[in-house]
């Protein structure tokens, strides 16, 4: 979770927002933004284009990448950060998509009051929705923190896939949502279970299967 100490917060798809972002004049996208590298996870073969003057760490577990940024490349308060790992399930698993969805869920609300100490948590938007053959759960969470007293956004996508559950997570304030929506659009259609796979891609198969409004 951003900011959390010791922590980080936490599947492929396309925001409709992209659409927009591609007309934005260079000028008006901090600087710190608009450079992207690619990072592959050697362990589990996916991989991801990131910000690459972001602050960059892996993520708590070790299964995957973090980066945070300010308002300005080196402001020394974060105001924005996004996330992917991957995780082996457990052998014995055999639960449904949807209760183990539910776990997930669960767990995310759990972390945000534990690590963030959030307050007036407010769920805007549960979604499972199929994108290819693979199962994947959209949550969208508004939560004030204590700590500045300001309200947050943390924006989460759950996929399982060949015995690996995915999780990509954008934590930003909610005064900087619509810079950090368009980077996570960027950052979740580029990523790709499968690195050189074209069927596991973010891109792959239907563009408009997953909006950030209905």
């Amino acid at each position: 979770m951003l900011r959390a100490p010791g922590s980080h917060r936490h599947i492929a798809l396309v925001f409709a927002l992209l659409a927009a972002s591609d007309g934005t004049p260079a000028g008006s996208i901090p600087r710190q933004d608009r450079a992207w590298k690619m990072y592959l996870n050697r362990a589990t073969g996916f991989c991801v284009s990131y910000p690459s003057r972001w602050m960059k760490s892996e993520t708590y577990d070790g299964s995957g990448l973090a980066v945070t940024t300010g308002v300005k490349r080196h402001s020394p308060i974060p105001v924005g950060s996004m996330d992917v790992s991957a995780l082996a399930l457990p052998g014995a698993q055999i639960r449904s998509a949807t209760l183990t969805f539910d776990d997930d869920f669960n767990l995310q609300l759990a972390g945000l009051k534990k690590f963030a100490r959030a307050e007036q948590v407010e769920v805007l938007e549960r979604r499972v929705f199929t994108l290819g053959v693979t199962p994947s759960l959209f949550v969208k969470i508004r939560y004030l923190d204590p700590r500045d007293r300001k309200f947050w956004i943390d924006e989460v996508i759950f996929a399982r896939h060949e015995g690996l559950s995915y999780r990509l997570e954008l934590e930003t304030r909610a005064d900087q949502l619509q810079r950090f929506e368009t980077n996570f659009a960027q950052f979740v259609n580029s990523f790709q279970m499968e690195c050189g796979s074209r069927t596991t891609s973010a891109t792959a198969s239907n563009l408009s299967a997953f909006r950030l409004t209905q």
